[in-house]
């Protein structure tokens, strides 16, 4: 990097190297994720002016298969290889100078995504699915801010449009047999004659207000609009399969090439209050979703026969739905010291369908984190506790499962040996519970101790150590 009282220029490369890597939530582990990166950010002053933007290029390989690293299948023709690359441009532009009684930012940034996914069997060269082929996700911005005060409200407001294009190239199978491969083709046939090219164009607005009522309490109130375009998974995942983007739920989903971007609308109301020694942040949220994206069951007889051959089950389909979320959280924290110290955090959210008497899916429950934390010179230790309660509220068109609640303890400390040189380790999950994450995937690993389908249990006592070092 380069840097003089006006301008700075940062240029930065990156490389990722995982190599076999055991995921038991889906149906195949990682053999590698190759990654490159390269990228450049750059700001300049001119006069009251503040110009800065940012340039950068990824790509990726990465290859999974279904044998070695779990118990291979019983069957030759069941062994099964995905290959899947991507790659991935992204720059920004902006502005910033002093307007009114506050500052105004003008700018631009776009983000060109592609995908291809191949699955393959390496006893059957014949064997190939084009999972994705070519699936692109661009996204094309422009945007504005403004924040000030005003009396004595201090305001932040902005607006921005995106524009977000989808293609995507045309797939096919080979090497199926029988009704699977009749049934793989139907379901390619109606995809490359489907509307594959597809645009979203929307607005987003937000308002943030906020002022002080008393010398101890600042009111903050806001209001938003908020649109997301489907992702690549969402529209283009043609033949029924559990490659969502995460959700690892071993549910076989199904892409919608007449899905509409999600609209969600919010309001929240706040206050943040402080003395000398407390501090809390209460602020609650209500949220109005129009064409919320989610899985329900798919009314595609050609995609539930094929989903009912390869895993039992009928397929889910992407589709839009309305919803809501309300709830409400809170920062809070109490000095005891001038070393020691409280800091929390409260969570509650609710999902809820409003086209359906159903509770969303993969909604977290009612948790808290409290830490108590000692601080002294270059010595930091904290230990801290987390507790979620069970979550009831499931989604019945999902089968989704209920969890219980639970609880642990982690500890963490850091030591400043030098300006550029900090020590830091810890202890997650102290005790070693044994919980369930309400968000946490489903094993598919038949070669394991935990049966096929069940909840992935929390992670373990983790002890963890690290340096960093600045310069």
């Amino acid at each position: 990097g380069w840097r003089n009282d006006n301008s700075s220029i940062e240029i930065y490369t990156g490389e990722l190297d995982t190599r076999d890597t055991g995921t038991p939530a889906l149906p195949m582990d990682i053999n590698y994720i190759d990654g490159d990166m390269a990228g450049t950010n750059v700001s300049t002053t001119l006069g009251e002016i503040v110009i800065s933007g940012h340039l950068s290029y990824n790509h990726v390989d990465h290859l999974m298969d279904n044998f070695s690293q779990r118990e291979a299948p019983a069957s030759p023709m069941s062994y099964r290889a995905n290959k899947a690359t991507a790659h991935n441009t992204a720059w920004s532009l902006q502005a910033r100078w002093p307007m009114v009684s506050g500052f105004l930012t003008l700018g631009s940034d776009g983000n060109e995504t592609v995908h291809t996914a191949t699955i393959s069997n390496p006893n059957n060269a014949m064997f190939e699915v084009a999972n994705f082929n070519d699936a692109e996700r661009d996204t094309y911005g422009i945007f504005t801010e403004w924040e000030g005060d005003i009396g004595e409200w201090h305001v932040q407001t902005g607006a921005r449009v995106n524009r977000v294009k989808m293609d995507s190239e045309s797939v096919g199978a080979s090497g199926l047999t029988g009704m699977m491969a009749m049934n793989a083709n139907m379901l390619a046939t109606v995809f490359n004659n489907g509307d594959l090219d597809e645009d979203f164009t929307y607005l987003d607005l937000a308002l943030n207000l906020s002022r002080p009522l008393t010398d101890t309490t600042r009111l903050n109130l806001g209001l938003g609009r908020k649109n997301r375009a489907p992702s690549y998974q969402e529209r283009y995942l043609w033949l029924p399969l559990t490659a969502t983007g995460g959700l690892a739920d071993g549910r076989n989903y199904i892409g919608n090439l007449d899905l509409d971007e999600e609209t969600a609308h919010e309001v929240t109301v706040g206050i943040d209050w402080q003395t000398g020694k407390a501090w809390a942040t209460p602020q609650l949220f209500y949220r109005r979703i129009d064409d919320y994206i989610q899985g329900v069951p798919s009314d595609n007889a050609t995609a539930n026969m094929l989903s009912t051959m390869m895993s039992g089950e009928a397929a889910l389909m992407f589709d839009n739905v309305d919803a809501k979320m309300y709830g409400a959280d809170m920062g809070y924290g109490y000095l005891i010291s001038s070393t020691l110290r409280l800091e929390g955090n409260l969570s509650y959210v609710r999902g809820k369908r409003r086209d359906e008497d159903d509770d969303l899916y993969r909604v977290a429950p009612l948790n808290n984190r409290l830490s108590l934390i000692y601080e002294q010179r270059a010595l930091m230790l904290a230990l801290e506790s987390v507790l979620y309660a069970s979550q009831n509220k499931v989604s019945d068109f999902n089968q989704e499962e209920k969890t219980s609640g639970y609880g642990a303890l982690n500890l963490s400390g850091s030591y400043r040996l030098t300006q550029q040189l900090t020590l830091s380790g810890g202890v997650e999950n102290l005790f070693d519970n044994r919980y369930e994450d309400h968000l946490a995937g489903y094993n598919r690993n038949g070669d394991s101790d935990i049966a096929l389908g069940e909840r992935l249990p929390g992670a373990g006592r983790n002890i963890y150590l690290a340096a960093t070092l600045h310069w």
